[in-house]
């Protein structure tokens, strides 16, 4: 239904719902808008936006807010109505009562509870008033009561996190196999070095030897008995000389070979033990509110994951209320209990800071090239920082400008386009293999 049809049907409504009905429709019918702004015809009027926020008490939301509040003015053709609910439900079935009452053209809702939305929604629905869901989806039997959910893709970003995951294991491997490599072409070396010096040592004293010996045999043969005796004697001396020498040169060659074995059985061994005690991944998850649409999205993605990666395994999980205080405390208990802990997913930048915390307080390291990978979901300015300072391994954005995408899909509902039910933004990750300052320096949340 376009805006021509709607607006006949609304006005209709709106006469049911409101008491001063005769006053707003005179209002409509002498081409005023709602603040009275005089127009040439129905076409030029302002789209009016309700905007219901669950709360403002983070910067996310903040951002977020604005991104709707820059986006609905009147140079592109829009009115907003905002209203902020401060976390409390029952005050924002209130205010999206009041937009209804106001006969706004549109409701964007960012429900702050999946429960309780049937009546007012079904009001909205009677009064013609399409509502647009954003980041949070609703628990309704009737699909109808709301045009469209907007939000991050979380089933997209777990895909994504997995890939990401796989990927930088993989490289640490290939990291270390060729540091083992270097290592042990080092250690070739200096036995092949010592072996050689080994040699050389032996034919030196063989060399000494046959010089003693030809020494011997050219002593005047007019020499005495007792002359003769002597040589003799002198000549076992230098023969038993000679074939001690050789069996010292043999026996320290023998040394050695069986030292560098003796090593590369106890390098085989270790590696052996390693191999079975490295082979599982050990993995934890501080979560979002239980039962969240995000935390049940993610905790499938989990699911997914373990599926595909077999070595993967999920040994904790656990909300941290989305706080970094709660998340350090559930991180400090989950290494308490998992010494081996190899990965932590954290579901917002704030509870991931709050992972770090309790990680460094341990004494282990973590970001790149430490014990402890972590992986955030938020894409905020304080969690690119925290990559960029090497702390953090990567964050996934959960991109709070909605209010673009939101104004596209008005004008898709204006001109009698069909949208689908689930609707996303544009996201994406943020790593030490970017370029990081520009953004940070961009980053408006």
């Amino acid at each position: 239904m376009g805006r021509v049809g709607r607006f006949i049907l609304k006005v209709a409504a709106v006469l049911i719902l409101i008491v001063s009905a005769g006053t707003f429709a005179l209002s409509l019918f002498t081409g005023e808008t709602r603040n009275g702004d005089n127009l040439q015809s129905e076409f030029d009027y302002l789209i009016t936006v309700g905007i219901s926020q669950s709360g403002e008490e983070s910067s996310w939301k903040d951002a977020n807010t604005a991104s709707f509040m820059d986006t609905f003015v009147k140079s592109n053709g829009y009115e907003a109505v905002y209203a902020d609910a401060g976390s409390d439900q029952e005050k924002q079935i209130e205010d999206v009562e009041g937009f209804i009452k106001q006969g706004v053209d549109y409701i964007i809702l960012n429900p702050i509870s999946e429960i309780g939305w049937d009546d007012v929604l079904e009001d909205a629905k009677k009064a013609h008033i399409p509502v647009i869901l954003v980041n949070n989806g609703i628990d309704t039997d009737d699909s109808s009561l709301y045009s469209c959910m907007l939000g991050s893709d979380y089933g997209k970003q777990m895909k994504k996190a997995g890939k990401w995951l796989d990927e930088y294991l993989k490289e640490e491997d290939e990291k270390k196999a060729e540091e083992e490599k270097a290592a042990a072409d080092a250690q070739r070396e200096a036995e092949q070095t010592e072996s050689e010096a080994v040699e050389d040592s032996a034919e030196d004293s063989q060399k000494m030897d046959s010089k003693a010996s030809d020494s011997s045999k050219a002593t005047d043969s007019k020499t005495s008995v007792d002359g003769s005796k002597t040589t003799d004697s002198s000549s076992n001396i230098s023969g038993n000389t000679r074939t001690e020498s050789s069996d010292s040169s043999t026996s320290i060659l023998n040394k050695i070979i069986k030292g560098s074995s003796s090593a590369k059985d106890q390098t085989d061994s270790t590696e052996e033990e390693q191999t079975e005690e490295d082979i599982t991944i050990k993995i934890a998850a501080i979560q979002e509110s239980i039962g969240s649409e995000e935390q049940l999205t993610r905790a499938q993605g989990y699911q997914t994951m373990l599926e595909k990666y077999s070595d993967w395994e999920m040994v904790a999980q656990q909300t941290g209320d989305n706080s970094r205080e709660e998340a350090q405390k559930v991180m400090k208990l989950f290494l308490e209990q998992e010494p081996d802990l190899r990965v932590v997913f954290a579901e917002s930048d704030e509870m991931a800071l709050g992972a770090i915390d309790a990680i460094e307080e341990s004494g282990k390291t973590c970001g790149e090239d430490g014990d402890i990978i972590v992986i955030s979901f938020g894409g905020s300015k304080a969690g690119i920082e925290a990559v960029k300072e090497g702390k953090l391994n990567v964050t996934f954005e959960c991109n709070p400008n909605q209010g673009p995408k939101a104004a596209e899909l008005i004008q898709r509902l204006e001109s009698d386009i069909s949208i689908d039910k689930e609707q996303y933004v544009e996201e994406t990750y943020f790593d030490t293999t970017m370029d990081l300052d520009e953004i940070i320096d961009n980053r408006t949340y």
